[in-house]
């Protein structure tokens, strides 16, 4: 997969059409198209101009390196439903001591941390 077949992949998540890219990035809707049929890059002033409402990493765009926004979406959304069950005292640890998800989560299992009486 090339640049231009993640950036299309990128437009459709997002559901912007080929004409609303053109627009946020100063160019034509054929450029765009061009883009995306691998026969031309976007530079990296338009690259940010893309950033600026869609939410991705250059590495995943440019080079195909790291999780598609679309993933990292799931990956969040799981996070928080997990964080959603987490006792009052354990995300004021997290956002207090910089503990990790996984710390907080073996630390509300144990009996003697739902007492109530910690934090």
């Amino acid at each position: 997969m090339n640049t231009g077949s993640r950036l299309k992949q990128l437009r459709k998540h997002y559901k912007l059409t080929g004409d609303e890219v053109a627009e946020i990035c100063g160019v034509s809707k054929g450029r765009v198209s061009q883009w995306e049929s691998g026969k031309g890059e976007p530079s990296m002033a338009q690259v940010r101009m893309l950033k600026t409402v869609m939410d991705f990493t250059c590495d995943w765009l440019i080079d195909g390196l790291g999780t598609p926004p679309w993933e990292t979406d799931q990956s969040l959304q799981a996070l928080y439903a997990v964080a959603q069950k987490l006792p009052h005292y354990a995300v004021i640890k997290l956002t207090k001591e910089g503990l990790s998800y996984a710390e907080l989560i073996k630390e509300a299992g144990s009996p003697e941390s739902n007492d109530g009486t910690h934090g």
